[in-house]
């Protein structure tokens, strides 16, 4: 008799540990499946920074692309700038003429 009451406090004590062992069981299925929510979000944003990231550097290549244009236009104005503005009192007289006038000056030789 003292072995079967035994048995059967064995018997509960394992059903006691069973119960202990589902109910943690089921704990960390639930602690699982919230991380991997928390994973899914996580990939979600780091898709939509990569996507961003991608725009952005674009956007940043086209902006180099038109800096790089504006620049060269900068340089071809400074080229075509930096020629001396020949007018037609110049060509027409001598270095040495006194005919020779500046720039808001008109030539008139037909004045005695």
């Amino acid at each position: 008799m003292a072995e079967l009451a035994y048995t059967n406090r064995r018997v509960e004590q394992h059903e006691e540990d069973m119960k202990k062992l589902r109910l943690r069981v089921e704990e960390l299925k639930r602690d699982l499946a919230h991380a991997g929510d928390e994973l899914e979000n996580s990939l979600n944003q780091i898709r939509k920074l990569q996507q961003s990231l991608e725009k952005e550097t674009e956007a940043k290549d086209n902006l180099q692309v038109q800096f790089k244009d504006l620049q060269s236009r900068l340089q071809e104005q400074r080229k075509v700038s930096s020629v001396p503005d020949v007018n037609q009192a110049s060509i027409c007289c001598g270095r040495d003429s006194p005919e020779r006038v500046g720039e808001n000056e008109t030539v008139d030789s037909h004045i005695p």
